[in-house]
């Protein structure tokens, strides 16, 4: 295996390339799995990649943020698994022409149709056969016919939950990503700056 500044290759003992997969930032690191099915590469976007060592087609992607707490770990099809402010920090970029500003798309936006509850319902959707244009659509489609009540009220009480323990950029960011939702909390920049000011605010309710 050999990882280069914008691809990762594989090599037979003969030194033949069997592969090329290009990527979309610098390859760091990598290695293979122990038990030969994987190359798995560090790249410099803070990410992990896995690719297949019979094709090197990427099969799944992890992303650690550097705060310690949030991740998000998906696979081509879209679908991923997170903690719960993980899909935040990645998304999509939607170009659209050299005339127009692209615009970028979170993961949370598409919570109701690519959240997973579990690695194992993850993996499932390796199985899929649809390919990325066509999933992409769909998700796309989906995700702008719907409003997601029940999630954005979880992530309202996660923010009130958070200025109660006093952890006041948490609550910001909560607030914040409320919008992503079209739903914006009239109080909550006062209840931010409440926080930040140190006043207490066991009063504030979801």
């Amino acid at each position: 295996m050999l990882a280069t500044e914008w691809a990762v290759r594989a090599y037979d003992r003969a030194a033949n390339l069997l592969w090329k997969t290009r990527l979309a930032a610098v390859a760091w690191a990598v290695n293979v799995s122990p038990d030969g099915r994987f190359a798995v590469a560090a790249l410099s976007d803070g990410t992990l990649r896995w690719y297949r060592m019979t094709d090197g087609e990427e099969t799944a992607a992890f992303f650690p943020h550097a705060n310690g707490q949030d991740w998000i770990a998906w696979v081509p099809s879209g679908h991923y698994v997170s903690s719960l402010y993980g899909d935040r920090h990645v998304g999509w970029l939607l170009n659209r022409g050299k005339d127009a500003a692209p615009d970028f798309f979170r993961a949370v936006q598409f919570e109701r149709v690519l959240r997973m509850g579990s690695y194992d319902e993850l993996i499932e959707r390796l199985r899929e056969k649809a390919g990325p244009v066509a999933r992409a659509e769909a998700t796309v489609a989906s995700a702008s016919a719907v409003r997601r009540p029940g999630s954005a009220r979880y992530r309202e009480l996660a923010a009130v939950a958070a200025l109660r323990a006093g952890r006041c950029e948490d609550a910001a960011a909560g607030f914040v990503e409320l919008l992503d939702f079209a739903i914006e909390r009239a109080n909550g920049p006062a209840l931010v700056r409440d926080c930040w000011a140190g006043v207490p605010i066991e009063g504030a309710t979801p």
